[in-house]
């Protein structure tokens, strides 16, 4: 990874949540566990046949 100055446009930050949605349409996400989320990715990474290969 190589860290730049931020370019014309870019935000000076970025926050991601899902409070919003959660409270105005009641919407809960399947998966909120983020550590299981990172496990189940990756798992399915590593099955990947052509992933097998290298």
């Amino acid at each position: 990874m190589r860290l730049s100055p931020r370019r014309a446009g870019d935000p000076s930050r970025l926050i991601a949540g899902a409070d919003r949605i959660r409270q105005e349409l009641g919407w809960q996400p399947r998966h909120d566990d983020l550590r299981a989320i990172v496990a189940q990715a990756l798992a399915w990474e590593r099955a990947l046949p052509h992933r097998n290969q290298r």
